[in-house]
């Protein structure tokens, strides 16, 4: 009994392992201590019930079902570690692994559970080493091959030992691949990160990240190496997705200015709907606080409060829910852009001379103020390389260092550049930050944005046009920012994700009674489903002699005493052929085999395991033991 349970335990601790990890790797050890709860109950339970393949995936999915709501449940978000996606799948992965620790002998058997616990934890490496990652992937290994050699009762040793030669290599393999893949990824990182430092050092400047009411050169680098996706677009197609805009410029900062950065309440929208086909912005999750709009978006309509600042930027105006807004294409009635202000024509004293001179080199031949847009902007692209890493001087103001000595770098300084050349002919000019709208899901026919889509752009004013939108950078240098399909995988995993929202979305909706009776009723009919067949099983398996899963085994034992020269009788009792076998190990087997046929005594699997290495000492010639 104590053996069992030893066994048992020890088929679990690979799946509590992962459990723990978990845990870490999301920084909250309570969701941990409770998955690892459920998982070792799971594995002190055993294999108790038989399953066919249909209901083994049911049960499979129940307990992964159990991990995910556990996670749900017990999920703290804590920004740089394990997301809540990843952590819902970790644990779901890892239940679905526990839930086949008490089925008997499942399709793949207990190598099938370690690569469900695996794909688990490979789910949890996602956080980056966080939560002491690389120690749990070497218990986890550790713990995964002490599971695999101890043996799985019913298997035949042979067919086990190269199932778990196979099982073994597998994980070796798979580790090797995540651990070495995220070494390769934290060195990247670190590389980006050591440049960064650099960068700031020379500059005594820290770059923020992201979009906020303020823009230093280098906030959007980060978002610029990653594939997250932030955005959905659905309905007329959209560019240029403003988040904010600027119209002060010092020493490499954007900031707002005073008058204009005063937000209010964006006004309710009025009935009827302007004619025309409308555009839906989507957020992915509400990480975001803001509204990405076009510039010409009219009859804006938002899903939550939201107050707009006095260049069009439309923010919320307060926490929880997911931003989503729709509008059709026209001069805009809402979320107004206010008329240029003196500030969006001036220029540092140091750099107006320099500013002016190059201008004016540049747009000699224009007469228009078009026309000089487009000299600036032309020359800025054919002349100026598009570049991610840059060595600055300390001495000079990072935009002047751009135009006049390195001219390299990325969309926040080509439309630095331009805003600051522009206003040197007395163009008012401000630089908006935002997101290209680039990448079509042609399975979903919608547009995708993520975090490597965020741009920089200028937004000048023209006499009798408004303002106009310029974009600087070399289009060449950025593939990603021009009309193209998503990759099949990238579109079917989205589309996937989507529906996963959208079912999310409408179960949110739903009340807490609804809810709360929906899954009581869907955990009842799979446990009804599971349990219906497990009794069914059991029923069969009543008519059928209690031995007959020796047969076999007895058979090769038989064979293999008929080698040695001593033959079993067509009609001889095995009783009788026991008595006279002078292989002593082999008469006791046969008088094991002949209690359990005929008086039901005795465990079938335990004689089957030991009839057949019996049989395969005398079929190797190394006889009976002792």
């Amino acid at each position: 009994m104590i053996a069992r349970g030893i066994a048992r335990g020890v088929a679990a601790a690979p799946i509590v392992v992962a459990a723990v990890a978990i845990g870490g790797a999301c920084g909250t050890p309570s969701l941990g201590l409770m998955v690892a709860i459920l998982a070792l109950a799971a594995g002190l339970v055993g294999e108790r019930w038989e399953l066919d393949r249909g209901r083994q995936v049911v049960a499979s999915a129940l307990g992964g079902g159990i991990g995910y709501a556990t996670a749900t449940l017990f999920f703290e978000d804590r920004p740089g570690w394990l997301g809540e996606g990843w952590t819902r799948v970790a644990a779901f992965l890892l239940l679905a692994a526990a839930a086949r620790l008490v089925q008997v002998r499942p399709d793949g058997g207990r190598g099938g559970t370690m690569v469900l616990a695996l794909a688990s934890m490979i789910a949890t490496g996602q956080a980056q080493g966080r939560g002491g990652y690389p120690l749990f992937v070497v218990l986890f290994l550790a713990t995964s091959v002490l599971a695999l050699r101890f043996g799985e009762p019913g298997r035949p040793r042979r067919a086990r030992a190269v199932a778990d030669r196979a099982a073994v290599g597998l994980a070796i393999v798979a580790i090797t691949v995540v651990v070495g893949g995220g070494s390769v990824i934290g060195l990247r990182k670190a590389h980006v990160w050591m440049l960064k430092r650099a960068q700031n050092t020379q500059l005594f400047w820290r770059a923020q990240t992201g979009f906020s009411d303020r823009m230093e050169l280098g906030a959007l680098d980060r978002l610029l190496d990653s594939d997250t996706v932030v955005l959905r677009v659905r309905g007329a197609p959209v560019d240029y997705l403003r988040g904010a805009v600027f119209d002060i410029y010092e020493n490499g900062r954007w900031m707002r200015s005073e008058a204009l950065a005063a937000e209010q309440d964006l006004a309710g929208a009025a009935e009827p709907r302007s004619p025309g086909r409308r555009t839906q912005i989507h957020a992915v999750n509400d990480a975001a606080d803001r509204f990405f709009l076009p510039f010409d978006a009219r009859d804006v309509r938002v899903n939550l409060a939201a107050r707009v600042d006095g260049f069009g930027a439309v923010k919320r105006a307060s926490k929880g829910g997911v931003v989503a807004v729709e509008f059709v294409t026209g001069p805009r009635d809402r979320a107004t852009v206010a008329e240029p202000t003196p500030i969006d024509l001036t220029l540092a004293r140091r750099s107006r001379a320099a500013l002016t001179t190059l201008a004016e080199e540049w747009t000699a031949e224009a007469s228009s103020t078009e026309e000089k847009l487009d000299a600036l902007e032309r020359h800025l692209a054919a002349e100026y390389r598009y570049a991610r890493s840059m060595s600055r001087s300390a001495a000079l103001d990072p935009v002047m260092d751009f135009l006049f000595v390195d001219r390299m770098g990325h969309c926040e300084y080509f439309a630095s550049g331009m805003a600051v050349l522009a206003r040197s002919l007395g163009i008012p000019a401000r630089v908006a930050t935002g997101y290209r709208v680039a990448e079509h899901n042609p399975y979903g026919d919608y547009h995708v944005v993520r975090d490597r889509h965020a741009h920089a752009w200028v937004e000048a004013f023209v006499e009798h046009h408004g303002w106009v939108t310029r974009d600087p950078t070399p289009a060449s240098f950025l593939p990603e920012d021009q009309e193209h399909e998503a990759s099949f995988a990238a579109a079917v995993v989205d589309v996937v994700r989507t529906s996963y929202d959208e079912a999310t979305e409408w179960l949110g909706q739903r009340t807490l009674g609804q809810t709360a009776a929906a899954t009581t009723v869907g955990f009842a009919v799979l446990l009804w489903v599971i349990g219906r067949g497990a009794r069914t099983r059991r029923a069969v398996r009543t008519t059928i002699p209690q031995d007959e899963a020796a047969l076999p085994f007895l058979a090769a034992l038989i064979a293999s005493l008929d080698r040695a020269g001593e033959p079993h009788g067509p009609s001889e009792p095995i009783e009788r052929l026991a008595a006279r076998v002078a292989d002593e190990g082999a008469a006791r087997l046969l008088r094991r085999y002949a209690a359990l046929r005929y008086g039901g005594v005795g465990d079938a699997d335990a004689l089957a395991l030991e009839m057949i290495a019996h049989a395969a000492r005398l079929r190797d010639g190394a006889g009976p033991p002792g």
